[in-house]
């Protein structure tokens, strides 16, 4: 049986004050939150029907005061934060969904650094103003399977299109990509398969 929650694991950083955050699924505020920790956790109930959502980390707040540059310009302290783990319904979200997030910068009360992207992809650390986003679907463990039997599918033709120049085998890039915890899943799912 799986829990309806949406846990969410963050390293937090102060600089002249801690992080603060909006948490949002589907444009719907779940919780409104200062990371006031270094290892801080956000544990909420959901209610969700079963489709598409959005996950959505707005942080907020931040001001110049809260960057400190040494006399060359780098960065010597943030207050930024960064997205170790999340949870839904019970379950990890795999690494490689995670490097699937976009996060969208607001500089407003900030100064905009020179050729900074528009947003960023892959980036679990947020240090700016703006909106960090996940897409997912419920129910989570259905989501996973389906996910993750694509993505089986697509490396095993990666493979088969790969086969004739090497042999696919532990020290080949399709399988360093993949997590212990992805194959342990991936194997479960061949069992379920059988």
């Amino acid at each position: 049986m799986f829990k309806n929650t949406l846990k969410i694991n963050f390293t937090s950083r102060n600089c002249n004050g801690w992080p603060t955050i909006n948490l949002f699924i589907d444009d719907d505020l779940y919780e409104e939150t200062c990371l006031n920790k270094e290892n801080f956790e956000i544990e909420i109930p959901i209610q969700l029907e079963d489709r598409q959502h959005k996950l959505e980390i707005e942080h907020f707040g931040k001001r110049n005061k809260n960057t400190e540059i040494d006399a060359e310009g780098n960065i010597v302290r943030d207050m930024s934060f960064e997205i170790e783990k999340i949870e839904i319904q019970g379950l990890t979200v795999p690494d490689y969904m995670m490097r699937t997030n976009i996060f969208v910068p607001n500089w407003i009360d900030l100064t905009e650094p020179t050729n900074f992207p528009k947003f960023l992809k892959q980036s679990n650390r947020v240090g700016p103003n703006g909106i960090w986003s996940l897409q997912f679907k419920t129910p989570f463990a259905d989501f996973l399977i389906n996910r993750n039997l694509d993505k089986m599918l697509d490396d095993d033709k990666k493979a088969l299109d790969t086969f004739e120049s090497y042999e696919p085998g532990s020290h080949s890039d399709i399988h360093s990509k993949i997590s212990e915890e992805e194959k342990k899943l991936f194997d479960d799912i061949k069992d379920l398969l059988k």
